[in-house]
């Protein structure tokens, strides 16, 4: 079992596993509001009212909004593991959550430019 506070990001990293994986969401009914911006970066993710079902593969980079703070660590992680560039709008979101991320992932390897709105 993984806390429903860690399952956007483990969501994320399952879109790149082998195989296929399901994630189950019994507390939070909104939880899964980022799940169409991770199908932008062609995630095969399909949901089932309070599961979602993800077959494993590749992310291409895409244009993204990030809808809350969990979500956009999450985007995040995806978009580091995607081909391509990608755009994470409303980061403020994760920014806020989550101090000097820039740097923290940038000295991981991250290729990550903020830009002012």
């Amino acid at each position: 079992a993984v806390p429903t506070d860690l399952q956007p990001q483990m969501t994320a990293l399952l879109t790149t596993a082998e195989g296929v994986s399901v994630v189950r969401e019994t507390v939070w009914q909104n939880r899964f509001r980022y799940v169409d911006e991770l199908q932008k970066m062609q995630a095969a993710i399909t949901k089932r009212e309070n599961a979602l079902l993800i077959l494993g593969g590749h992310l291409l980079g895409a244009d993204m909004t990030v809808p809350d703070l969990r979500a956009g660590a999450a985007l995040l992680i995806a978009a580091c593991a995607a081909e391509g560039e990608s755009i994470l709008r409303e980061a403020h979101w994760i920014e806020r959550g989550y101090e000097n991320l820039l740097e923290k992932m940038q000295s991981l390897g991250a290729d990550i430019t903020a830009q002012e709105a």
